[in-house]
């Protein structure tokens, strides 16, 4: 677990030994006043902010730890919130507009996405619905939805199709779905990229399908 304090005098950055006698932690103690502004998790540290900073190997005394320390040279922190992609899929239009749907299936006891049954083999000529499907972790605020298809012909990378939706509020905890009507498929076989985006903020998170036109 890791913990963040920002409280006057009492600024740092630990991860407490833990759970038994073979667990390890550490504690960064803030010596310039600036290094935490909030308590949020830090994404970034510079040690010389710090007037300690130690690694306590073995667990603590008290669970039978040895409680060696030791030094820390660096540290980074790897932050998997925000806005996290599920997949992006290409299928049929349905000519009953029934699909892409959220919780579409009468009778089911768990929320679920419908969507026609993904397709990787596209056919010249034919449009197709693309899907995004995404979970917000931890973010709120504004969020925009893109795609992109595009395709490298002779050496060069061509955007064939793309859209967007307008502006919407997302929330932590939110689970959402988006269809997007393609463009006809060109007649140039091979494979192409099909792409989706969030843009949370000012952070972007993609997710690529690799697609074949025939």
């Amino acid at each position: 677990m890791l913990s963040v304090s920002s409280a006057d005098g009492f600024d740092e950055f630990e991860s407490a030994g833990c759970c038994n006698s073979t667990g390890a932690g550490f504690i960064l103690l803030d010596s310039t006043g600036k290094a935490f502004s909030t308590d949020a998790l830090p994404t970034a540290l510079v040690l010389k902010d710090f007037d300690m900073g130690f690694v306590s190997i073995g667990g603590a005394l008290s669970l039978g730890g040895s409680g060696a320390l030791g030094s820390i040279t660096s540290i980074r922190v790897d932050d998997t919130g925000g806005i996290i992609p599920a997949f992006m899929t290409a299928g049929p239009i349905d000519p009953n507009g029934k699909v892409p749907a959220i919780d579409g299936v009468p009778g089911s006891g768990v929320l679920n996405g419908d969507i026609a049954l993904p397709l990787t083999l596209l056919t010249h000529g034919t449009s197709y619905e693309y899907t995004i499907s995404f979970e917000d972790v931890n973010f709120t605020g504004s969020c925009v939805v893109s795609f992109t298809l595009t395709q490298i012909q002779f050496n060069k990378k061509v955007t064939l199709d793309s859209g967007k939706n307008s502006s919407f509020t997302c929330n932590p905890g939110t689970q959402w779905l988006f269809g997007f009507t393609g463009k006809a498929i060109p007649n140039f076989p091979g494979p192409a990229t099909l792409t989706g985006s969030i843009t949370y903020g000012t952070t972007k998170a993609n997710i690529v399908s690799t697609v074949v036109f025939d």
